[in-house]
Order: structure tokens, then sequence, then C-alpha cells
């Protein structure tokens, strides 16, 4: 099973940080012990540019996860009602 990780990070089209971005997460994921089933990690700069690509994924059925900074402290038992309603960003 192929899982994708969308993750908010590595600039828009900044290619030094998207190697960094990459490689602190796959150096991440072996230490918690993923090595040998590594999920496919997807730098996609901005916030809004990695929940479409998200969403994208999920239309397309695959297996995968969202991982955006959440900006300000999270004060509610649901993480994904936090971003949804987080002014500005127009994540639904």
């Amino acid at each position: 099973m192929s899982i994708k990780v969308y993750v908010e990070g590595g600039g828009d089209h900044n290619k030094t940080l998207d190697t960094r971005c990459r490689k602190g997460f796959r150096e991440f994921f072996e230490k918690a012990g993923l090595e040998g089933r590594m999920p496919k990690m997807v730098a996609c700069g901005g916030r809004r540019r990695a929940f479409e690509n998200f969403r994208t994924s999920i239309g397309q059925r695959e297996r995968s996860i969202l991982l955006v900074d959440s900006e300000s402290p999270i004060q509610t038992n649901r993480p994904w009602q936090h971003v949804k309603n987080r002014p500005g960003d127009g994540i639904s």
C-alpha cells in the first residue's frame, strides 16, 4: 500500500527548499521506523496548494495525508474543523 503525504512547505518553485524539505521528512519517517514502508512525501509550497493537491489525490482514491501548519492554537477536538474555519484559507 502506498501513501502520499502532502506537506505545506518546501517553497513555491524553489528546488533547494523542496530538496531540503523532502530530506528532512525522509529522515523523520526513517527515525519513526517506517524504513521499507516509506510514504511518498510531496512538498507543495503554500498551504492552499497543499490542500488542492491533497483534494485531487483523494478524488483519485489515493491514500493520502495532508500536513499543514495549524497557524494558531487548536481549540477543538476536531482538527479538520480548525483548518476548515481558519479565515482566508477557503479550505473546505
